[in-house]
Parts: structure tokens; C-alpha cells; sequence
């Protein structure tokens, strides 16, 4: 007797629940009464706000309602243009923001080069990095850190920072380290 009573409520449930899906997916045609209820006052509310608008304003309700909406006098006055990329004014992402050395040219001769720069690598300078700032720079070199105007250990004036050079003085001689990050 129980197993006939489960399976009669399972059964109902059952029924009950494909009722509720079928309904679900059933297209309706009536506003339900509480809806309706609702929708009517807010609708003779605006027919009363219309007409009295209509009476104050003297018959230029109708012009106001072909008048375009806000929202749509701005968005036509938007325009849509295509962006040309001009290399003059905009950077572009694909070329590195510092140059590697390799691709750069050293000076080799004349003027500037009288008396010679020589590569501080050569020498057993080394350069862990910089940290570039218009104002203060730092450059982390033979594993201090230094701005301009400051000496290393071994006497080196540092005369120079760029965003990818440091330039020092030691014994009269000019050397310079260029940074490149491994990559």
C-alpha cells in the first residue's frame, strides 16, 4: 500500500510539473487582472496630463512629440570618423621605447670622439639598470646606486644619465655604459 501511494504522488508531481513547463511556453494572449488594474490608472493619469498640457501649451503638444529626443539630437550629432595613425603625433607600440644597442650607431671619428668615449664594459664596468627620471635619474652600476654628480668606489664621476646610457669620468678618460635588458 505504500509503494502505491508514492507512486501515485510521484505521479501527480509529475503531471503537475510538465503543467508548469507547458504553461510556461504557452503564448499569452490576456493581461492578468492585477496587471490591468495597474496599467489603467497610469494610463488615464497620462491622457489627463496630456490633455491638460494640450490646453496650456494651445495645440503644441503635437509639434513636441515630433520633436526629436535628446539622447537622439546628440547621438546625430556625433560623427564617426576613421583614424589615420600619423607617426608624428602618435607613438607606435611596435618600436621599443629604448633602442638597442646593437641597432644604434657609435660614433667612430671626428670631433666628438677626439680623445675617444671608451665602452666602460671593457674596462669591467657593469650596469644592472636604470631607473630614468627627468629630475633625478639613478643608475644601478657596479652594483651601487648613483645619480649625476656622484663617485663610485673606485673614483668614477658619473656625468650623464640617459634612459639607456650612463656616462663617467675616471682619470681624465670618458667612458659610457649602455643598458640593455635581456630579454
Amino acid at each position: 500500500m505504500k509503494t502505491d501511494r508514492k507512486t501515485i504522488i510521484a505521479i501527480v508531481l509529475a503531471v503537475l510539473a510538465m503543467g508548469v513547463v507547458v504553461y510556461q511556453f504557452l503564448p499569452r494572449t490576456s493581461v492578468p487582472k492585477s496587471a490591468a488594474a495597474v496599467t489603467e490608472p497610469a494610463a488615464s493619469f497620462s491622457q489627463v496630463a496630456a490633455n491638460a498640457l494640450a490646453q496650456k501649451a494651445g495645440g503644441q503638444v503635437a509639434e513636441a512629440a515630433e520633436e526629436v529626443s535628446p539622447y537622439e539630437s546628440f547621438l546625430s550629432g556625433i560623427k564617426e570618423m576613421d583614424l589615420a595613425f600619423v607617426e608624428e603625433t602618435l607613438r607606435n607600440p611596435m618600436t621599443p621605447l629604448i633602442a638597442d644597442p646593437k641597432d644604434t650607431v657609435v660614433p667612430t671619428g671626428g670631433e666628438e670622439v677626439v680623445g675617444g668615449e671608451i665602452n666602460g664594459l671593457s674596462v669591467g664596468y657593469t650596469i644592472e639598470g636604470i631607473v630614468w627620471n627627468s629630475a633625478t635619474p639613478l643608475a644601478l652600476v657596479n652594483n651601487q646606486t648613483v645619480t649625476v654628480g656622484e663617485s663610485l668606489d673606485d673614483g668614477s664621476l658619473i656625468t650623464e644619465i640617459a634612459a639607456d646610457t650612463v656616462r663617467f669620468v675616471k682619470d681624465g678618460k670618458k667612458y659610457f655604459l649602455v643598458f640593455r635588458e635581456d630579454r
